[in-house]
């Protein structure tokens, strides 16, 4: 595991989270790659990209650089929920650039 893999780890477990995740953006510039995580399957991990189309919660996350915070993915209008998200039932979170 990398340092970046222990670092999520340690920060989810900090937070009690049961999924945490780190991203890096993918030499396309328009997808992200799983660089690290726990609570996804491990397919995700290092393959898996997710697109950062106009509409979605990882474009919105790059184009404002700023911590966003999310009460209710179901309730939020800045962006579009992901399906990877309801599939995994996940309905809040914070994510940071």
């Amino acid at each position: 595991m990398t340092a970046d893999g222990e670092e999520v780890i340690v920060g989810g477990d900090g937070l009690k989270v049961g999924f945490c995740e780190l991203l890096r953006l993918a030499p396309d510039g328009n997808s992200l790659v799983h660089a690290a995580g726990f609570g996804w399957g491990k397919e995700w991990i290092g393959r898996a990209t997710v697109e950062t189309s106009s509409h979605s919660l990882n474009r919105f996350v790059l184009d404002v650089r700023e911590p966003v915070l999310v009460a209710d993915f179901d309730k939020d209008t800045r962006f579009e929920r992901s399906e990877r998200l309801r599939d995994q039932d996940i309905r809040s979170g914070m994510l940071v650039r």
